[in-house]
């Protein structure tokens, strides 16, 4: 018997919470012209990470955050 070799939590016993929110995310970004031909381009980006998928026994999922810049020189 293959199943009873098997040892560990089953997907089969796996209970989801059923609420529907993926969570909220928020962005801002704004472009800076430091000298003629030198730019700073930055975004930002937070998730507030909803329930959506959650086991009804696990922890809460956990909140996201990122940071992007960059310079840009031209001549």
């Amino acid at each position: 018997d293959i199943g009873a070799t098997l040892t560990g939590p089953s997907t089969a016993a796996t209970t989801f919470d059923n609420a529907k929110n993926f969570g909220t995310a928020f962005e801002a970004g704004f472009r800076w012209k430091v000298y003629n031909q030198l730019v700073l381009n930055m975004v930002g980006s937070y998730l507030a990470a909803g329930d959506y998928g959650k086991v009804q026994t696990g922890r809460a999922k956990d909140d996201a955050w990122g940071i992007y810049y960059e310079f840009l020189h031209t001549w």
